[in-house]
């Protein structure tokens, strides 16, 4: 990436149309949905529900009517099944949970009962309320079911690649076992069969087809009725070994039905989502609203709304959990047009433009085929590996000859040899290599783009899938589609599919309710202990001022334009009065701001762009020693954004909040006291607090806040881009600082590997600010790790943590105990949710309402876990988060200090909950507890500081597609391009 657009300062601003060839991207290229430090993090970030922006009025933002105009019209019903007879929650199940509850109470402590804790009893704080989950109920769990290996011998020396594996199994199947087909499971031990091979979309074998050898063995015999009697049970009897399995075998079983339909495109086994008009629906992405309101528009791509599901083992029973999805995927129709539409809509640029395109399936029509009696044989479906360049066909005997990078057909010079077809190319676009890259083919006649091929989106394609998500599609509406549409698509309506029949299964097609909690909100305290009145998870910030404000004696601006744009004002005493309307808000939020120094402003040309506005940062910074840098952006551009902040955290180390231009110009309240939030933070201080009769646990100021994070790279990275991990922690109980470090990683590694060199950094902080003290108690709210995922914690995570540790507490305390230390794991990106049962049980947006805690009903009562929608969400259905305690030494040991006159699950259920209304940048509660949540925000500005790793597009060349060593894997990256500047290490310059 590149971003030095320098022509230096304008003594005055007159509006110039700086066309020529130094033009670069201009606002043609920006980079789409920018979300900028002023914005918060609001409904559309892709984790469900409000991730909290500030909030001056208590009330939406005005200025941002694209959210507020995609609620219009009728949206469904807001209550699902409404008027119905709510079914009561099975009292059976909670029979086995009180009887279990009260054995683990009654149990013997061990040191096993510290790691994977025992449910210590359930929740009683707050008011009782009966809710709706996504989840349906097996009447029936099945037969036996009895497994079998499945080897397949190697194809001319190579390992069978997975999906023609998958067709293999089929065409076994079909020509073995097709009177058994509904219930493959019989009495083998150890066979071996010949499969001949036929691609998938063809119906007839081609002459002497391919013969492979698949060898097929019984490998034991699992019987989900043991499932059941070990849920049903409350006998304290270690864990069933064949849990896992037998679940595994049950979601293989459900979802067989919707992947043996040619309509339905299933992903990963079990993200499911019909091409059937009658079954699924789509939108266009890219068009607008039209598009997305059902009218023509084509972009190249399209939103498909299907169904996940997956069996989960319960108390009692055994559920289904069934969530509304959402995919992206190209749309079907002739790869030129799809071309031609993307182009139109998005950026011209040619690596963009194979991005795109890249894993695209195809069928080759430049070849005809035939059979030996003369029939047609279908065109094959090859994969886009990327556009024509010069390095691409320069072996073997047809030699191809490629002039440039995304040369056209009619520049290609290719042989095509007595089987092809003659004459000029269809496709009036760049030529396109298909198949492996290293075998330099060409399909220069590329026919129609394949149905239901999934692609990850970001940009504005990601805000338009977020919209197809929530526009008039009430919590009410997607419980419906999952009874309905949902039941339907995986075959378990009656008469249930033919493979369930044949195994036994049966599942009730309502959904199921449970019982849950509304945990009242805390006193939210701002200066002079003043109190705001909250309302539905939200309050605003008038006529109070923050609780311990910070100062900028000394700050100063820049102005970032991109060549060819107007500038918003045309002097800069114009720019001024702006910026004193934002300096008086800030100083009625307590802040002491002086007036801003004389800043600068710079012109962006698309060329060395990063570096110019380093030379501007570090004018300013050695003119002024600011306090702080306000960057007054042109526009909504993710590069310039990313540029902004690798210069200012890490190369210069100067305070940085950014401003949108457009906002800066008008300068409403509300806008500016959200990035006073940020600023106040930013600087030092802290914006709101609980009363000490809030804090519980928190109270005696010896128990600090931890939290962890690791992000990893996305599809489209670069194949050298490394994992993130993250920490933050607390300084105090006051919880308003939370101080952080980043350390890179090698790629996918999931655990965090220097984590007790970080916990050292943040124990030693804490001590700078506690008169060298330490803290007696570590709570660390670990996010970012699967289910299966939770014994490394412990095994890997925790005794880094210990030895951390050793190296900083003297013999004296770690004689006694300390630190106790408790893990919890923060779960987001899980499918569970909960719809209300009656409308005053119900938030504005037809969610249930913030503070609902869920601990029953849907989690097996030997774990310690529970379900907290804290938030109010602006839109759509609210997510809950997921929160399970690995390891426990605090909470359910008997320690005065953390349980006092509660038990331990109402102590971390509702330290967590009030801890949801402490999100320093927001003005209502999110919906993920601060540590987590920060340390998420860590790991993002991360990505910011790589960008060029993470989002590699905007400083594509051809050669930055093949960046990577031989084995396809390169070492992690320097570590410095994310080192934080020394300057602001110890800040919240992530926030």
């Amino acid at each position: 990436m590149s971003l030095n657009r320098g022509r230096g300062r304008d003594s005055e601003w007159q509006a110039r149309d700086d066309r020529g060839a130094g033009r670069g991207r201009g606002r043609g290229e920006s980079r789409g949905y920018f979300r900028g430090d002023s914005r918060g993090r609001g409904g559309f970030q892709g984790r469900g529900g409000d991730r909290g922006r500030g909030n001056f009025r208590g009330r939406d933002d005005p200025n941002d009517r694209g959210r507020g105009n995609l609620r219009g019209g009728y949206q469904g019903p807001r209550i699902y099944n409404d008027g119905q007879l709510i079914p009561t929650p099975d009292p059976n199940v909670k029979k086995v949970e009180d009887l279990t509850a009260k054995a683990l109470l009654g149990r013997k402590k061990t040191a096993d009962s510290v790691r994977s804790p025992d449910q210590p009893g359930y929740g009683t704080l707050g008011k009782s309320v009966m809710l709706y989950a996504n989840y349906l109920s097996f009447i029936s769990v099945g037969k036996p079911v009895f497994r079998y290996s499945v080897s397949i011998a190697k194809d001319k020396g190579r390992d069978v690649p997975a999906k023609k594996a998958r067709q293999i199994v089929r065409l076994l199947i079909e020509e073995h076992f097709a009177n058994n087909r509904d219930n493959i499971a019989t009495e083998l031990n150890l066979m071996k069969f010949i499969v001949r091979y036929k691609n998938e979309n063809e119906t007839d074998f081609v002459d002497d087809p391919t013969v492979l050898t698949v060898t097929v063995g019984a490998t034991g015999t699992l019987n989900p009725a043991d499932l059941l009697n070990y849920l049903t049970s409350s006998n304290l009897e270690g864990p069933l070994m064949q849990q896992e399995q037998t679940v595994t075998a049950m979601n293989m079983i459900i979802g067989h039905c919707p992947k043996t339909k040619k309509s339905v495109v299933s992903i990963d086994g079990n993200r499911n989502f019909s091409l059937d008009a009658s079954m699924g629906e789509k939108a266009t992405l890219g068009g607008g609203l039209e598009a997305l309101r059902g009218l023509e528009a084509r972009r190249g791509l399209e939103a498909l709304r299907g169904f996940f599901v997956s069996v989960r083992a319960a108390t009692a029973r055994v559920l289904l959990n069934v969530q509304v999805k959402y995919l992206a995927c190209y749309q079907e129709g002739p790869l030129p047009m799809v071309i031609g539409e993307y182009q139109r809509a998005n950026s011209r640029s040619l690596y963009r433009l194979e991005s795109f395109l890249r894993h695209m399936r195809v069928r080759t029509i430049h070849i005809a085929r035939k059979t030996s009696n003369g029939r047609a044989r279908p065109a094959p479906v090859k994969s886009i590996t990327g556009l024509a360049s010069p390095a691409e066909g320069r072996s073997g005997d047809n030699q191809t000859r490629v002039p440039r990078y995304g040369a056209g057909p009619f520049e290609v010079q290719f042989f095509m040899g007595s089987k092809g077809t003659q004459g000029a190319p269809a496709v009036s676009a760049a030529a396109l290599t298909e198949g492996k890259a290293k075998r330099g083919k060409k399909a220069p006649k590329a026919g129609p783009v394949t149905p239901g091929q999934y692609i990850s989106v970001g940009g504005y394609f990601k805000r338009d899938m977020l919209r197809f998500a929530v526009m008039g599609r009430t919590p009410a509406l997607n419980a419906e589609s999952i009874a309905t549409k949902g039941v339907r698509m995986l075959g378990l309506g009656e008469p249930p599919s033919a493979t369930l029949s044949a195994f036994g299964i049966r599942v009730e097609t309502n959904l199921i309710t449970v019982q849950g909690r509304i945990l009242p909100p805390p006193k939210i305290l701002y200066a002079k202990q003043k109190e705001v009145l909250t309302m539905s998870g939200s309050w605003n910030l008038k006529a109070v001022q923050l609780s311990r404000p910070g100062a900028m004696k000394t700050w100063t601006y820049l102005y970032v334009l991109v060549q060819g744009a107007r500038p918003h004002w045309n002097n800069p005493v114009e720019m001024m009065e702006s910026l004193r309307k934002f300096t008086s808000v800030l100083r009625s939020m307590g802040i002491d701001a002086a007036p801003p120094n004389e800043g600068q402003r710079i012109v962006l040309v698309g060329r060395n762009d990063t570096e110019r506005t380093e030379r501007s940062v570090r004018e300013l910074h050695d003119r002024y020693r600011p306090s702080l840098i306000l960057g007054v952006l042109y526009a909504k551009d993710t590069d310039l954004y990313n540029s902004m902040k690798q210069v200012c955290d890490v190369r210069c180390g100067a305070r940085n909040v950014n401003f949108l231009t457009e906002k800066l110009q008008v300068a409403q309240d509300q806008y500016c006291a959200n990035v006073g939030l940020k600023t106040n933070l930013k600087l030092g201080g802290g914006n709101q607090t609980l009363h000490k009769s809030e804090l519980g646990l928190l109270a005696n100021g010896k128990t600090m806040l931890v939290g962890l994070d690791v992000t990893h790279p996305s599809p489209g990275s670069a194949r050298n881009a490394p994992s993130v991990a993250a920490i933050v922690a607390s300084v105090n109980s006051a919880l308003a600082q939370w101080p952080a470090e980043i350390r890179i990683q090698p790629s996918k590694q999931e655990m965090v590997a220097d984590l007790d060199t970080l916990l050292q950094s943040r124990l030693k902080h804490w001590a700078q600010h506690n008169r060298n003290e330490h803290p007696d108690d570590i709570v660390v709210y670990r996010d970012g790790v699967s289910e299966g995922q939770y014994d490394l914690v412990i095994g890997e995570e925790l005794p880094l943590l210990k030895r951390a540790c050793e190296t900083i507490y003297p013999a004296s305390a770690t004689s006694r105990g300390l630190p106790r230390i408790a893990i919890i794991v923060v779960g987001k990106c899980h499918n569970t949710r909960f719809y209300p049962t009656a409308e005053a049980d119900a938030d504005r947006s037809a969610n249930p309402m913030p503070g609902t805690v869920v601990d029953r009903g849907i989690s097996e009562s030997r774990h310690w876990d529970f379900f907290l929608q804290a938030h109010s969400a602006l839109q759509g259905t609210a997510r809950p988060a997921h929160y399970v305690t690995v390891w426990d030494e605090i909470f359910s040991t008997g320690q005065p200090a953390a349980t006092g006159a509660l038990g331990a699950a109402d102590v971390l259920q509702n330290l967590t909950h009030k801890m949801c209304y402490l999100f320093g940048r927001a003005t209502k509660a999110v919906s993920v507890c601060p540590p987590a949540n920060y340390a998420d925000l860590v790991c993002t500005r991360a990505r910011c500081y790589m960008s060029d790793l993470f989002d590699p597009i905007a400083s594509a060349t051809p050669e930055a597609s093949v960046v990577g060593t031989k084995s396809g894997r390169c070492q992690v990256p320097n570590s410095h391009l994310a080192v934080v500047h020394p300057n602001v290490k110890d800040t919240m310059f992530y926030i």
